[in-house]
Parts: structure tokens; sequence; C-alpha cells
């Protein structure tokens, strides 16, 4: 730290190697003194496209900020610093920008880029397999879309853990399987995992955004502008993309669900500490585990979303019964809430379907038996017309 005697900012260390970025990395803006000073406050402003986003007010902890790159843009830092005698002085960082790199796998794809303010507008009239980013405030939603004009049937894939090391966002698991599943198909990143260094999302978001209803609305457009009503449309996960699939079947009402294996209870997950103790900062801005479980309980548990929404989808239930953490942890609690549920009149069927493999444990069924359930509960749901 240099020492001049002056009491100011002599600069601003930015984390990054040099000043472009990709959507998902973490920057770290850190002040450095031009004079040694032991009762010092720090305050930033965080710029977007030159738009202030969030304020960080003064507090003697906050030498540092970290910042989730989430959007397309550029972004900057400003810092202040507060003397114990009242003098105050002010600095900006160097500008970041972020740019978006598709990773090798999604390379050959097409990409249209247009805002969620702008979703009625959006046209899907190619059958090219086409990636679409979608920017809402301060997030961008990514689906991958195969669209199929001789059917009017829609599958909605989610996609569960994944490692990071071996994989870029965003991430379209099973998304080399589109060709074999009969109609259209769209593929969705849960946008939480820009939020930090993370493996799962849970479609969690943050404070102000919930992404899955978000996904609910946009896969409802898609859905219009492909001519498919809601009760064409299956959700497919396994996992946390189960979990994902039955908030949305939730949200979209007649649509219809088949999950493997899904997590129904986020707090109940494996994952779920590791989770928050990386991104909880970010997203719930510091609540306790507890009060994050209490105020954000609909979007962490299934039975508490039903139960708000008084609502059930047609649910095709695939279950590990060799797997005791599936059968107890999330697979018995949401049985039991469900069945209160089924007598109302709007709600639909919920179809259980138990097999036993030890080795196998959480992990889902093969590719050929999960393609034969998907055009099977399709079939039998929802109304094909060609």
């Amino acid at each position: 730290m240099k020492n001049t005697g002056k009491f100011g900012i002599d600069k601003i260390h930015l984390s990054i190697p040099n000043d472009t970025v990709t959507i998902g990395t973490i920057v770290t803006a850190e002040v450095e003194l031009t004079t040694h000073s032991e009762d010092v406050k720090y305050a930033w402003y965080i710029y977007h496209n030159e738009k202030i986003i969030e304020k960080i007010m003064y507090s003697s902890g906050t030498q540092k900020c970290n910042l989730a790159i989430n959007k397309l843009g550029t972004w900057k830092f400003k810092a202040f610093i507060l003397s114990s005698e009242g003098e105050k002085v002010a600095k900006y960082s160097q500008e970041i920008t972020c740019v978006k790199k598709k990773s090798k796998a999604l390379e050959d794809f097409p990409e249209r880029i247009i805002s969620y303010e702008n979703l009625n507008s959006l046209n899907v009239d190619t059958e090219l397999p086409t990636l679409y980013t979608i920017e809402k405030d301060d997030s961008i939603y990514e689906y991958l879309v195969k669209r199929d004009k001789t059917s009017s049937n829609l599958t909605v894939i989610g996609s569960g853990t994944y490692d990071p090391n071996r994989y870029q966002l965003p991430v379209f698991q099973r998304f080399t399987w589109m060709n074999e599943i009969e109609g259209n198909v769209i593929y969705y990143n849960d946008p939480t995992l820009y939020l930090g260094d993370i493996r799962v999302g849970w479609g969690q978001g943050s404070l102000k955004e919930f992404p899955l209803s978000i996904i609910a609305e946009t896969v409802k457009t898609f859905a219009r502008k492909m001519n498919i009503n809601n009760n064409q449309i299956l959700f497919y996960g396994s996992s946390s993309g189960g979990f994902m699939s039955l908030v949305l079947g939730g949200y979209v009402k007649g649509a219809s669900v088949l999950v493997n294996n899904p997590i129904t209870i986020v707090s109940d997950s494996k994952y779920f500490n590791k989770f928050f103790s990386n991104i909880g900062e970010i997203a719930y801005k510091g609540y306790s585990l507890e009060k994050m479980k209490r105020e954000f309980r609909e979007r962490q548990d299934i039975r508490m979303l039903y139960k708000m929404l008084n609502y059930v989808p047609n649910i095709y239930c695939l279950v590990n019964a060799a797997s005791e953490y599936d059968m107890e942890k999330h697979f018995k609690p949401m049985i039991n809430e469900s069945n209160k549920l089924l007598d109302h009149p709007s709600n639909n069927e919920l179809i259980t379907h138990l097999y036993w493999d030890e080795e196998a444990q959480h992990n889902p069924i093969d590719k050929e038996e999960t393609l034969k359930y998907i055009n099977k509960v399709r079939r039998m749901w929802c109304i094909s017309k060609k």
C-alpha cells in the first residue's frame, strides 16, 4: 500500500486478468488506499451499462466487493471511502465488458437475443435448432429450441447437477437426445447457476426474482407461438431437474410432468447446505437458513407450492424404491401432501411408478428407458394433433 500522506484511493484492483469476461464470471474489486489508515469505511456502487444497479452502504468491512457478472454489456465499480474525520473520496474502477461465449457443444446452433419485454414479438419460425437468449433486468434466460411444425406436442427438459470443471454454461443436459424425442423440444438453463461457483441451483434465483416463474411464462409464449396448447406440454427432469419440472407443471396449468427421482424439498437435498454456503450471500442477501426456508418455502418445497396454488398437475413419478434417500426425503413427503389436494375438482392424476435398482440409487434410468417413458406419458396426457 502506498503512503503519500494524503487520504485517498490509489487504485481499485480487479481480480480478472483483462477487461473482458464471460457471463458467470465472479469479479472481486479491492480498494488500495494512498496512505495507511486504521479507521476507514467503504461503500460501493455497481454499474451496468452506466446505470447504478446496486448500492452497498458504508461499512468498515467492505474494502472488497464481489460481483457475479450475469448479464451482457459493460460493468464497473465506484468505490467510496470515508475517514474518521468525515473526509470522503470516490474513484471508479476500470470498465469491464461482458461478452457471451458459447460452449463448443453449442457452437453450431444459431442464436437469437431478445429482451423479455419484447417476448411477444418472438418468432419461432425456423426448424433449425436455435439458441434463444432472453434478457430480463439483470439476468439472462437461455433456451435451446427444436421446432417441429408437423407436431403440436412440446417436451420441456431441465437439467440436474452439473460439473463446472467439465461443462460451460449454459447447461442443456440431454440436448443430444432432441432428434430422438418426437415433436417440439425446449431445453432451458437455470440462470441461478450464474450467481456463483455452484453445481446446482434449483431455479432459486434471488430475493427479487424467482426464475422458474419467468421460465414458465416464457415456455407458454414459445408454445403459443408454436400453436401449442398448455395441455400439449410435457415437462421432464430428474433429481433437481425433476424439482424444476414439478414447479413448472404447477405454474403452467394444463401441462403434464414426468419426473425420475425428483428432489421435492430443496432443504432436504444432499447439496442444499453447500449451495447456500456458496451463494447465499449473493442470492438471499445473508438470510439465515431458517429465514430462507420460512420466507421462500413455496420456492423450495413442492408441497407448499401446490398448497399455495391449490393445484396439482398430471404427474408421472418414477422413483427407485431401492434409494432410501429418495423414498424417505422426497417421494413420501410429496405423496402424503398431494393426496390431500387430489380431490379438488381442478386437480389431475398422480401416477407413481416404483422400481428397484440397488446399484443406481439416486441416478436416473438410462436413456432408452427415459425416452420410452417420455413418449408413453406424452401419449397418455398430451393431446397430439397433426
